[in-house]
């Protein structure tokens, strides 16, 4: 594949999954990160890359810019190079913009991103979710409670993790006056752009390193045999005991159905599906259109 890859946030969880799912497709990777990481190396899967600072990095020849940074980072950057490059962007700045797609590769038409030189990636646990609502069209009454893994926080997080070893952190983010934390805002909000529904949502901070888990319960209008034979039939849904981590796999492990409503306990991998595996799956969907 000749495209050159700038994976902006290199150094971090996310932008160190999408170097890890790029390196077998033969397109050329620059790592790009802080300039206090510029000069160190990364080394995945025996590979290393040579770490180029943000500020001095020229984007002449890149065909793509993925966008693995914070909110304010990815501000400051993406209106300056977007005209030149097409950006895939994972961090959160600009999913609620009405002229930004916000996509779920799996469950998304080109169509509905063809063109667009900036394509926003959701919140990592939206991207299951999303992916889920997908196969039931008539769920309504949505509730979901997530218990999301301190990856999903970053690397700082993880560095932590002996504060959160025994407990459940029952919000994530700043708290609203209705009680509302800043994640389930923008799972509520996201959710509604892509699927069109509107969705009650419970965040938690789970002690896991990695993989999120999470409860959604629906009403539906099909039977309960018919909504099995749904999931089962789904390539990305898995029912086996399987690994899930650096999948795109969803695993379900209990459905239940109780007067027309489902509940189904699920678990993701939230850095390879929820952020960098559909960032890449973006990447590919276009680079087969040839668009990129």
């Amino acid at each position: 594949m000749d495209v050159k890859v700038a994976i902006i946030g290199a150094t971090g969880l996310v932008g160190r999954e999408c170097i890890t799912i790029l390196k077998d497709m033969e397109c050329m990777i620059d790592a790009v990160a802080s300039d206090q990481s510029a000069g160190s190396k990364i080394v995945i899967a025996k590979k290393s890359y040579d770490v180029r600072g943000i500020s001095s990095y020229v984007f002449d020849g890149v065909d793509v810019a993925f966008i693995c940074t914070s909110s304010s980072v990815a501000k400051n950057i993406i209106p300056k190079i977007k005209r030149h490059v097409m950006v895939i962007d994972n961090s959160s700045a600009f999913r609620m913009d009405a002229s930004i797609p916000l996509v779920v590769a799996k469950t998304a038409h080109i169509d509905e991103y063809y063109g667009a030189s900036h394509i926003a990636s959701p919140n990592c646990i939206v991207t299951p979710v999303a992916m889920i609502l997908n196969l039931v069209p008539s769920a309504e009454d949505i509730v979901l409670t997530t218990f999301q893994s301190l990856s999903g926080a970053g690397q700082n997080m993880l560095e932590q993790k002996g504060e959160f070893s025994e407990k459940i952190t029952p919000y994530i983010g700043g708290m609203h006056s209705d009680g509302q934390c800043d994640e389930e805002l923008k799972i509520v909000q996201e959710v509604e752009k892509i699927c069109g529904k509107s969705i009650h949502v419970l965040c938690t901070r789970a002690p896991l390193s990695y993989l999120h888990q999470f409860h959604i319960s629906f009403k539906i209008s099909i039977s309960y045999r018919k909504l099995l034979e749904i999931l089962e039939d789904c390539p990305y849904i898995s029912f086996r005991d399987c690994s899930i981590k650096g999948t795109m796999l969803i695993k379900v492990s209990r459905v239940m159905y109780q007067g027309g409503r489902v509940s189904l306990w699920a678990i993701s991998d939230n850095l390879h599906l929820g952020a960098a595996g559909n960032m890449v799956e973006i990447f590919k969907r276009l680079a087969k259109e040839r668009v990129i």
